[in-house]
């Protein structure tokens, strides 16, 4: 009798124990996620910084050319490296999208990032225009794939050269 109730009593820490480390595995993914849209948006606002201030200049901006320019606060990451990418349209779009598709929130948390912006979305393969997770068809056109490879899922952040 004792054996069932140790046993009932191991059973349940175990499961306590294991729903415990899901929540905080769910919590960790949820700060890396919100952490790649707030860099997103820094590495944003440098593009649209550099071709400002270079009218006339090329489809693209590297990261040597954006850090080059100073055009990235001190502390952060994007100092070293990045996983997001640039193209600006010759009607002055400016397309901002990772490299390579990323967790499905990033979409959704970018959105929220830009207070629900219109210009805020996911690439989907065979779509033509922006799609976002609140709006869905945004009706903002995507350059196409002979331009450019976005790849599938990949969060994208419109902007306007101005």
């Amino acid at each position: 009798m004792w054996y069932i109730a140790i046993l009932s009593i191991m059973i349940a820490a175990g499961g306590y124990f294991t729903l415990n480390i899901q929540d905080n595995l769910t919590h960790a993914e949820s700060a890396k996620t919100t952490i790649l849209a707030r860099d997103m948006a820094i590495y944003r606002d440098a593009v649209i910084a550099y071709f400002a201030s270079h009218p006339g200049s090329a489809h693209t901006v590297s990261l040597q050319n954006l850090r080059d320019a100073n055009l990235f606060p001190s502390w952060s990451p994007l100092n070293s490296a990045s996983i997001w990418a640039n193209y600006r349209a010759s009607d002055g779009t400016i397309y901002i999208y990772a490299t390579a598709p990323i967790s499905a929130e990033l979409g959704q948390e970018i959105t929220e990032l830009s207070s629900n912006s219109v210009m805020t979305g996911v690439f989907r393969r065979g779509d033509t225009t922006l799609q976002s997770p609140v709006f869905g068809d945004t009706g903002i056109p995507l350059p196409s794939q002979a331009d450019l490879q976005i790849p599938n899922a990949s969060p994208v952040w419109v902007a306007v050269d101005s």
